[in-house]
């Protein structure tokens, strides 16, 4: 066990630093230079380059309204029955969003890399902003199925990574408006986005989104019994049986393979590990916190059940 801490620790203590890399990385830059041209601009001119701009940026707005419109009635008119199910209605919605911000990365990296930045650039700084907020009402929009899904047919993780994703799409859209008005550089763009996604990721993981999930799902003014997946919220292992415990001590006619098998897993679970708070720093906290509500544990229905086809870990 110490040798592998070591040759995992070894980079921590021993840190190597590549010069040329880092200071490749020092080199560029932040802030686009006025003086800033290349070949591309030299050949086709500025002139030409922003009627090409205002006329790219004019079609995708258009596009993207005429998009909008067709999305809004579907999702706010009560009077249309869709063929599309919930999660055909997300993923397609997630699957355009995707498009939208790969052109955006693609078209702002280029069109904003050098001179149009400061030559007359309000006009497509204007369109790019409108196409920006645009994107932002997609990611709405999205985010407004995404809570139908989940009002009609319950949490998962799944669904939670749909609201992580259409918050880095909101981010990663604030940085380029930023980016756009203040006259920064792809670059910067790309280092701030980098750290806030990951500093976003760091965020998100400090939850017990299982104990989150299993609250949700299986509170009572939420679902009716025969819309609550207990399979599922079983799946979500050791941190989500208290409040399994608590909702079938409630509704003790629910669900009853499903609360053998819970018996089951506890019991197997309180054989075989006897934890303390000498335990706890190989613990998960909310492990911990369910072995303390666990504690005084006792059956519900059948100490000699087996589950069928089910592995216990």
């Amino acid at each position: 066990l110490y040798g592998v801490l070591m040759i995992l620790l070894y980079g921590v203590y021993l840190y190597n630093n590549f010069s040329n890399s880092t200071d490749w990385d020092l080199s560029i830059n932040n802030i686009i230079n006025s003086n800033y041209t290349d070949s591309i601009e030299k050949k086709i001119g500025t002139q030409t380059e922003h009627k090409m701009a205002v006329y790219l940026l004019t079609t995708l707005n258009v596009l993207i309204i005429l998009f909008l419109i067709v999305d809004g009635i579907t999702l706010f008119s009560t009077n249309i029955d869709s063929e599309l199910t919930h999660s055909e209605t997300v993923h397609q919605g997630i699957n355009i969003l995707i498009i939208s911000i790969v052109l955006v990365i693609l078209c702002v990296g280029y069109l904003f890399r050098g001179t149009l930045n400061f030559v007359k650039s309000k006009t497509i700084k204007l369109l790019a902003s409108l196409w920006l907020i645009l994107n932002l009402v997609i990611t709405l929009f999205n985010s407004i199925k995404n809570f139908n899904y989940i009002n009609e047919w319950g949490l998962t993780h799944k669904r939670i990574g749909v609201y992580v994703y259409l918050a880095l799409c909101i981010i990663g859209l604030g940085f380029t408006f930023y980016k756009i008005w203040k006259q920064k550089s792809f670059t910067f763009l790309i280092r701030k986005v980098s750290f806030s996604f990951v500093g976003t990721l760091v965020l998100f993981s400090l939850f017990n989104w299982n104990a989150i999930i299993v609250k949700f799902n299986l509170f009572d003014g939420h679902f009716p019994e025969s819309k609550i997946n207990f399979r599922y919220n079983l799946d979500l292992g050791y941190e989500a049986y208290p409040t399994l415990l608590v909702y079938f001590k409630a509704h003790p006619n629910a669900a009853i393979d499903i609360q053998k098998e819970l018996d089951y897993y506890l019991i197997r679970h309180h054989s075989k590990f006897k934890n303390d708070w000498r335990d706890l720093p190989s613990l998960k906290w909310s492990e911990f916190t369910a072995e303390k509500e666990l504690k005084n544990y006792e059956p519900m229905i059948d100490n000699n059940y087996i589950p069928e086809d089910r592995w216990y870990f």
